[in-house]
């Protein structure tokens, strides 16, 4: 499933429950937006969790995981977390849909449904142009949050 499906999935399944994982940083927290937004523009009335992992861990404790299950949520959302593979499969126990945005060089040979795209500047930019939405403030307050210094000539051009 591509990263075009991702709306269209939400607007003909309807999912009863979505868990959105985010990063913590301002990359992680706009590009939380960004999808919060999009979901909102649906004709969808379902209910949103947004949750992060404990600040400075790129995994899921067990107690996370657990609060994740008693969730039961139709799609899991991951959205700027550099989570390995182990981390994917083991949300892929939690849900029968998941989906990963990520601009970081791990997720891109993860090869799952969302967008892994390391040639992205940050994640909000990444969303954005999947979700086929202008590029807006709260993208690149996203870009330039998530690493300055990489992503300057970006800005530029």
């Amino acid at each position: 499933m591509s990263h075009h499906e991702f709306l269209s999935f939400c607007r003909e399944t309807k999912p009863r429950t979505i868990v959105m994982l985010y990063h913590w940083d301002c990359d992680g927290l706009a590009s939380a937006a960004i999808v919060q937004q999009a979901l909102t523009a649906l004709p969808w009335d379902g209910t949103l969790h947004l949750l992060h992992p404990q600040i400075n861990y790129y995994f899921l404790t067990p107690h996370e995981l657990e609060r994740i299950r008693a969730l039961a949520p139709d799609v899991i959302i991951t959205v700027d977390l550099n989570f390995s593979p182990d981390v994917i499969a083991m949300l892929e126990q939690c849900a029968p849909s998941v989906f990963v945005f990520d601009h970081h060089e791990q997720t891109a040979q993860l090869d799952k449904p969302g967008v892994q795209d390391p040639a992205v500047p940050g994640c909000s930019f990444l969303l954005t142009s999947a979700f086929h939405q202008p590029q807006s403030l709260i993208a690149v307050l996203g870009m330039i949050g998530d690493c300055f210094e990489k992503n300057i000539d970006k800005i530029n051009n």
